[in-house]
């Protein structure tokens, strides 16, 4: 059996270790990637289909948004976070440049901000 790092003095190795001893998941081909075994995935069901319950008993719908994005929108996160720095591949198709951003907050935020927005109607604002 391999090394097990500490989980009290090293919470991230300890964690990578049970992960890769359990083969739950394994480094994928590029680095910052995993490719996620069949039960890490099966985990990562019942974890997903668990939340989802939560989260509709709440009145809340799910949403789906790419992980590519235009470069613009980065360029606006940006210019409002001091010292953004992100960890990001670049994508380049028929001339445009798009950004694999793996949060995905970046055209969440787009998004909310235009189903946000209000709308006068008959006087009444509403927000759709």
């Amino acid at each position: 059996m391999a090394s097990l790092a500490s989980q009290s003095e090293d919470f991230p190795r300890w964690y990578q270790d049970i992960v890769s001893l359990a083969e739950l998941a394994e480094n994928g081909p590029v680095r910052g990637t995993l490719v996620i075994r069949p039960y890490g995935y099966a985990i990562w069901e019942l974890m997903q289909a668990s939340l989802d319950r939560r989260i509709k008993a709440k009145g809340v719908d799910n949403a789906y948004f790419p992980l590519l994005i235009p470069e613009s929108y980065l360029k606006l996160e940006a210019a409002h976070v001091e010292g953004f720095s992100p960890e990001l591949a670049v994508v380049t198709h028929g001339g445009a440049t798009y950004l694999l951003h793996v949060s995905g907050s970046d055209a969440f935020h787009c998004a909310l901000h235009r189903w946000r927005r209000p709308k006068v109607m008959h006087g009444a604002v509403l927000l759709h």
